[in-house]
């Protein structure tokens, strides 16, 4: 009786210490939103770059790019001058994250100038 309390205890205990799988994955994308802000970061294509790397690298992992980064990463294409990709980077954020497509439609109406 004791061994069993014993071991129901150990398996209470060890399975609190499982470690979970991350919700989304940033990679650089905070680093790159900081510098960004800043301003005194990298160039546009630098900053696509690793955006493009960390979204690669989370489809990889199978896991869901954070938030925000399709819309920062179509936001550098439009200061670029790439509005094709701006705006597809832009249906993305709507797509994977469809409480952001108020957000995002607002900020495309703002860039059109509605």
């Amino acid at each position: 009786m004791k061994q069993t309390i014993f071991v129901a205890t150990l398996l209470l205990i060890l399975s609190g210490c499982q470690s979970t799988t991350p919700q989304y994955y940033y990679g650089s994308y905070e680093r790159n939103l900081y510098e960004f802000f800043r301003g005194d970061g990298q160039s546009l294509e630098q900053q696509i770059s690793q955006l493009e790397s960390s979204i690669a690298r989370a489809e990889v992992k199978q896991i869901s790019p954070a938030p925000g980064m399709y819309a920062h990463l179509g936001y550098l294409y439009l200061m670029q001058g790439d509005d094709s990709k701006g705006l597809a980077y832009f249906e993305q954020e709507k797509q994977r994250y469809p409480e952001s497509r108020q957000y995002i439609d607002f900020l495309l109406k703002n860039a059109q100038g509605e």
